[in-house]
């Protein structure tokens, strides 16, 4: 027969809003850096493009070489330089959200170990902090003692890999 335990946690309003209030300066930061480096990246290409046009202009003897393919060149270089912006501004928006994901793991992980390890808590954990939740079949094992089958979910084979 398997035993029953009860568990409860307490997660205090201001333990909460200091949980959320790390979220609302990412999206400060966020905000503010995407309007600093990404405003205005079709500007920032014409600009480029008006940059290489004076630079190419007096680089070449136009007898010798044909004007259309100096232009073609800077039209190339500057769809070159528009895509790698938006690459850019794409990663960053990408890395601040697995920030983001990382951060909140983070909080979770450390929610959970206190709660569990709280004086009134009926449960311990073996491990210490920097070791607890990193190991899957210490975690699946744990969801095992409350019925619940990891390896069933939809994300178990994203987890597994």
């Amino acid at each position: 027969m398997s035993e029953q335990l009860q568990l409860n946690v307490w997660l205090p309003k201001h333990k909460r809003e200091q949980y959320i209030f790390i979220y609302k300066k990412l999206q400060e930061k966020f905000a503010t850096t995407m309007e600093t480096l990404f405003n205005d990246i079709e500007g920032s290409a014409n600009k480029y493009k008006a940059k290489l046009v004076e630079e190419y202009g007096t680089a070449y003897n136009y007898e010798v070489v044909d004007p259309s393919d100096i232009f073609e060149n800077i039209e190339m270089e500057t769809y070159e330089f528009y895509k790698a912006e938006k690459l850019m501004e794409y990663n960053y928006h990408l890395s601040l959200l697995a920030t983001t994901y990382q951060i909140f793991e983070q909080q979770l992980r450390g929610f959970i170990y206190s709660e569990l390890n709280h004086r009134t808590s009926p449960i311990r954990t073996k491990d210490e902090f920097s070791k607890f939740g990193f190991n899957m079949g210490q975690i699946k094992e744990a969801y095992e003692f409350i019925n619940y089958d990891l390896t069933k979910t939809s994300q178990w084979e994203t987890v597994e890999l």
